[in-house]
C-alpha cells in the first residue's frame, strides 16, 4: 500500500478560516486580527492528528498576475479586495510553515492548484494523493488513488462521491464547468445552461469536444445556446482547467516527509500571536517538544491561566499537602425548561462553580456545543444542559442518582453524552 502525500491548498484554507471567523474574529491583546492563522494552522494539526499525516506539501497563491489573468481580463475580477486584515496574516502563516519546514511550492505566473495539480500528477506513482481543500475546482484531479479532503467540513470526495454530487464523472468535471460556468472566478460559461442542462448533455456525450462534434443532433432547447456561446464555451474550460503539467521547481521525495520536530521552532509564529491554545495544543500532543522548564516540579504546583499567554508563577512558600478526596454519589439533575429558572438563580448565588463542556469533535474550529455539566456546590448538584443541532436547548431524560462519571443519552443526540 502506498502512503499517502497530503498537498494543501494554502489559499483556500486561509480564505476558509478567515470567513468562518467574520462575524467574531480571534484578536490578540495588540488588537490584530488571528483568525486565519488560527484556521489555517489547526487545519494542520489536525492532519497530522486525525490522519497521522506524514507527507506534506503546501502552495499559496502569488501576488503576481497569472496566465488566466493575462488571457482574459475579467477573470475573478468580481472579487473585492483582500480585507487588510486578511492580508496581514499571510506573512505568519508562510512562516510558520518555513519554520515547520513544510515543502512551499509555486511560482509567479500559476495559482496554488496549479502547483498542487502538478506535484500530484508528478508524485501519484509514489503515492496516493490526497488534496486538502474545500475548493470545488479540485474536482477534476479525482481518480483512482487520489482523492480531496476538505478539513473543515471533516469530509472526502473520490469518484463515487463526486458522481453523488454533481451527477457528472469525475473526468467530467471541467467541461460541467465549462458549460455552467463559475461565479466565485468570473468564468462566464454557456449563458443559459445551467446543472441540470450540463447533466443532461454530459450523459449523451463524453465532454465538450464531443457536445460541438454533435451539435447537429444535440438537444435543440440547449443547441441554439451552445452555438451562440462557443467561444465561451472552450474559454470557460481553459480557464477551469488545472495545470498539472506547470514548470515549477518540486521537491524531492525526502523533503517531503514531515518531522514532528520541526514544530518546536514553528511554535514560536503562534507565541507571537498570542495562540495559545494552538501552542498547548502540540505541546500535549507531542511532550517532547514543551521545553523542560515549563514543566512543574514535584514539589512545585500552580494553576495554570488558560487565556495567559505565559505561564507565570509566585514562588512556593512550602509544598501543598494532598489531601485524598473520596468519591462521592451526587444528586443529578437534567434540567428542562422548567427547572431551567430554578438553576439560573441558583447560579448567582455560587461563590464558584465548575463547568464541563461536551461537543461533537475534538476540532476547536468545527465543534458544536452538545450540552455542558455543572457543579454548584459539594453537596454535588450535576445539572446537564443540552443542545440540538439548531442551537436550541435539548433535554434528555432525568435520572435521580447515579455514581460520578455516570452519563446519559441526550434523545436528540443519540451519539452524544450528556
Amino acid at each position: 500500500m502506498k502512503a499517502k502525500l497530503y498537498l494543501i491548498d494554502g489559499t483556500a484554507l486561509l480564505y476558509r478560516a478567515y470567513f468562518a471567523f467574520i462575524r467574531n474574529p480571534l484578536i490578540n491583546s495588540r488588537g490584530e486580527n488571528t483568525s486565519a492563522i488560527f484556521g489555517v494552522v489547526n487545519s494542520f494539526l489536525t492532519l497530522l492528528d486525525k490522519h497521522q499525516a506524514e507527507y506534506l506539501a503546501i502552495a499559496f497563491d502569488r501576488k503576481a498576475p497569472t496566465f488566466r489573468h493575462l488571457e482574459y481580463d475579467d477573470y475573478k475580477a468580481n472579487r473585492p479586495p483582500m480585507p487588510d486584515d486578511m492580508q496581514s496574516q499571510i506573512a505568519p502563516i508562510l512562516d510558520f510553515f518555513s519554520l515547520a519546514k513544510v515543502p512551499q511550492i509555486g511560482k509567479d505566473g500559476y495559482e496554488a492548484d496549479d502547483a498542487l495539480g502538478t506535484m500530484g500528477e508528478r508524485f501519484k506513482k509514489d503515492f496516493d494523493i490526497v488534496y486538502v481543500t474545500g475548493d470545488k475546482d479540485y474536482c477534476q484531479l479525482i481518480e483512482a488513488g487520489v482523492e480531496v479532503y476538505d478539513p473543515m467540513k471533516d469530509i472526502v470526495l473520490d469518484t463515487d462521491a463526486v458522481y453523488a454530487r454533481y451527477q457528472v464523472r469525475a473526468e467530467q468535471f471541467i467541461d460541467y464547468l465549462a458549460l455552467v460556468g463559475d461565479n466565485s472566478d468570473n468564468i462566464p460559461g454557456v449563458k443559459g445552461i445551467g446543472p441540470k442542462a450540463a447533466v443532461a448533455l454530459l450523459a449523451e456525450y463524453p465532454d465538450l469536444d464531443a457536445i460541438y462534434a454533435n451539435i447537429e443532433r444535440v438537444n435543440p432547447k440547449y443547441r441554439a445556446k451552445l452555438e451562440a456561446n462557443r467561444d465561451n464555451a472552450f474559454l470557460s474550460k481553459h480557464l477551469a482547467t488545472i495545470v498539472r503539467d506547470a514548470d515549477i521547481e518540486l521537491p524531492q521525495i525526502q523533503q517531503l516527509k514531515f518531522e514532528v520536530s520541526n514544530l518546536a521552532a514553528a511554535i514560536k509564529i503562534l507565541k507571537d500571536h498570542e495562540l495559545v491554545s494552538l501552542q498547548r495544543r502540540i505541546e500535549a500532543r507531542y511532550p517532547q517538544l514543551k521545553p523542560a522548564a515549563a514543566m512543574p516540579t514535584q514539589t512545585e504546583e500552580y494553576q495554570v491561566d488558560i487565556f495567559s499567554e505565559t505561564e507565570s508563577r509566585a514562588e512556593p512558600e512550602a509544598p501543598i499537602p494532598h489531601t485524598q478526596v473520596k468519591e462521592q454519589r451526587f444528586a443529578a439533575i437534567l434540567i428542562d425548561a422548567k427547572s431551567l429558572p430554578e438553576l439560573l438563580l441558583k447560579l448567582e448565588q455560587q461563590d464558584s462553580i465548575s463547568i464541563d463542556c461536551e461537543t461533537d469533535s475534538l476540532d476547536s474550529l468545527t465543534a458544536s456545543l452538545v450540552a455542558f455539566h455543572c457543579v454548584l456546590s459539594p453537596t454535588g448538584l450535576l445539572p446537564a444542559l443540552g443542545t440540538s443541532d439548531d442551537g436550541k436547548p435539548a433535554f434528555g431524560r432525568h435520572t435521580d442518582q447515579a455514581e460520578a462519571g455516570t452519563t446519559w443519552q441526550d434523545p436528540d443526540r443519540a451519539q452524544s453524552q450528556v
